[in-house]
């Protein structure tokens, strides 16, 4: 429970609030926001790329629990990485914020919603059911704001899962035990009443061998994570995540499942139940276009390649897929990429632009950021790639990893990245060791319009959001100190 008292907004004095993990006390300021940054007048008729850090804000709000904060999750791995935070900016500027605590309670799982980005003061606190098994995984949310309702998607021990005298689920092996085995989709109102909560798929023993197929779907988020997109113009929620099934080989091999229920949770449709395989981390987008998505896919095989979907929500189809990036490096199916899925973000009605990393012909893992036309068509024969640009030449010492985003508004690209040691930093630091975040804004034409560091690493599979009125860059971060912290960058100032 959160407890939230008297507003108090001290500014711009920055407020230190001093925490822990263990025996953790709950501040007295629980409940009361924190000026972070102030904005900073900064001239614009300069030769030089400016440093853009005045266009950027952040104020945050101390929590009653300690929440996971990113350095929790890793900086480098061949897998997507869960965000253990995510959020929703609704219309009226108001934001919904999913959190992870890092207490061993049973109730580890939260779901605030706060006044502002500027002023971000809790002014609820919604229960989530019971009913949800918070110690599966998480695999994303949503909301659908025109009756207050939410989704999230989770992993639960399976009917068949074989337990120990303590009643914890036995794993012998991920790809053969239920533990984890079935996908479910759970929708509950801002009171915390429940409105239905279903399997998906992977109620079914995962250990028997001799049979084969869609039936034998389990493991969601397995080698992969979960997100979750409510579709206003179709009253949908579409569903992505990695998952297993078992092959006439007698292997569970791994691939991306797409999905999508009606809101009330009526009517199922799988999308494609088998895509991109070997597919390590899973994006959605909204389109321009009526009635479709994109998704980014990353695939170790069948095709080994960072891929842009595009998809028929009304009557489940792909529209087309597109293969931005061939992998180099390595072997078919080796599940090893040197790679990094990053985001998407729509420009117009044709063209969206797309940030990753790639060791491939490099040093190190280097950002790239790509614009990619033609995205309107009904097959990907009219996609054209506009622009594709380094936006980092690291050396051994410093590489990007986990946490990489882009934004488009206002005829600007913010991207941003988090920069981490390399297999050759100085012997006080490891690789993956956490350097800082970057923030680069760029025009459409590939111009650098200016960046600036923060030392604050981004979630890692969080996607940044433009506000409602179009004019700022939102994400949100933690802190040790019981902190959520919302981060802007006003794109007028840029």
């Amino acid at each position: 429970m959160i407890n939230l008292y008297k507003f108090i907004l001290v500014f711009p004095i920055l407020l230190l609030i001093s925490g822990c993990y263990d025996d953790y006390i709950p501040p007295k300021d629980v409940g009361k926001v924190q000026p972070k940054d102030t904005v900073k007048v900064q001239p614009k008729d300069i030769a030089v790329i400016p440093d853009i850090s005045y266009a950027h804000t952040s104020v945050s709000v101390i929590l009653s629990e300690q929440p996971q904060i990113a350095k929790s999750t890793k900086s480098i791995d061949r897998y997507g990485v869960q965000t253990p935070i995510d959020f929703h900016i609704n219309k009226d500027e108001s934001i919904d914020v999913f959190w992870e605590d890092s207490g061993d309670k049973q109730s580890r799982w939260n779901l605030t919603k706060h006044n502002s980005y500027l002023d971000p003061t809790i002014i609820d606190t919604i229960i989530i059911p019971s009913s949800i098994n918070q110690s599966g995984k998480f695999l994303g949310f949503d909301k659908k704001e025109s009756n207050n309702s939410y989704f999230l998607a989770y992993s639960k021990d399976n009917t068949f899962a074989v337990r120990d005298n303590n009643g914890a689920c036995v794993r012998v092996n991920r790809s053969y035990d239920n533990c984890d085995g079935a996908y479910w989709l759970s929708s509950f109102d801002d009171k915390g009443i429940e409105l239905f909560n279903t399997n998906i798929f992977g109620d079914v023993d995962l250990t028997i061998k001799d049979v084969s197929g869609a039936m034998t779907k389990g493991n969601p988020g397995a080698a992969s994570i979960g997100t979750v997109l409510y579709h206003d113009n179709s009253d949908r929620v579409i569903l992505y995540t990695g998952h297993k099934q078992r092959f006439t080989d007698n292997i569970r091999h791994q691939a991306g499942w797409i999905g999508s229920f009606n809101s009330n949770g009526s009517i199922h449709k799988v999308i494609n139940g088998w895509y991109s395989s070997h597919n390590f981390d899973q994006r959605l987008h909204l389109s321009l276009t009526p009635n479709s998505i994109y998704s980014l896919a990353h695939g170790d095989a069948y095709p080994r390649s960072l891929a842009l979907g595009k998809w028929d929500v009304i009557n489940s189809k792909r529209i087309f897929n597109y293969n931005y990036y061939d992998i180099k490096n390595g072997k078919f199916g080796d599940n090893t990429t040197l790679s990094d899925t990053g985001d998407i973000a729509v420009i117009d009605n044709e063209r969206v632009v797309i940030a990753y990393a790639t060791e491939d012909s490099r040093k190190s893992r280097d950002v790239v950021l790509k614009i990619i036309s033609g995205v309107n068509g009904l097959n990907n024969k009219s996609i054209k790639e506009e622009l594709n640009i380094w936006l980092t030449s690291y050396d051994e010492s410093r590489m990007a990893g986990k946490g990489i985003k882009v934004a488009f508004s206002k005829n600007k690209i913010i991207v941003m990245w988090n920069e981490y040691h390399g297999s050759k930093s100085d012997i006080s630091h490891k690789k993956g060791d956490y350097l800082s975040t970057i923030i680069e804004a760029y025009s459409v034409k590939g111009k650098k319009l200016g960046s600036m560091k923060l030392n604050d690493r981004l979630m890692p599979t969080q996607s940044i959001k433009i506000t409602p009125d179009e004019k700022h860059v939102l994400w949100v971060t933690t802190s040790n100190n019981s902190e959520l912290v919302f981060h802007n960058i006003d794109l007028g100032l840029i």
